[in-house]
């Protein structure tokens, strides 16, 4: 905890706000497929599922070389806006107005971006 403490604010901001966001994905991420399950079949649900996880991998790298490229802060931003644009979509798309499966499970997509950049 000590080594913690001595790290830079802004460090220890960004370790904690992955923290908090890695909790709460996985919270609700994982009950998730049983949402889309039942509204979508089993067999789509499988089918967006492994579309979600090899892209969270090509994600991860693309994001790698664009930081490379472009810097760290900038990508870190347009991550972070993505993400956010993810989580309201992913919140409209089961208010009491609009309920749709495929929003949904866009705004979750768009919302795991933030992890990986």
């Amino acid at each position: 905890m000590t080594t913690f403490m001595r790290l830079n604010r802004t460090l220890k901001l960004r370790i904690l706000m992955t923290f908090i966001g890695v909790l709460g994905y996985s919270t609700v991420g994982s009950s998730m497929t049983i949402y889309y399950n039942h509204y979508l079949g089993g067999a789509i649900t499988g089918v967006l599922l492994i579309i979600s996880s090899v892209s969270s991998f090509f994600i991860g790298l693309y994001g790698g070389h664009l930081a490379d490229r472009h810097g760290r802060r900038p990508i870190l931003l347009i991550g972070s806006t993505i993400s956010v644009a993810g989580a309201l979509i992913a919140v409209f798309s089961n208010s009491p107005i609009f309920q749709n499966p495929w929003t949904t499970f866009v705004g979750f997509f768009s919302f795991k971006f933030w992890f990986f950049f």
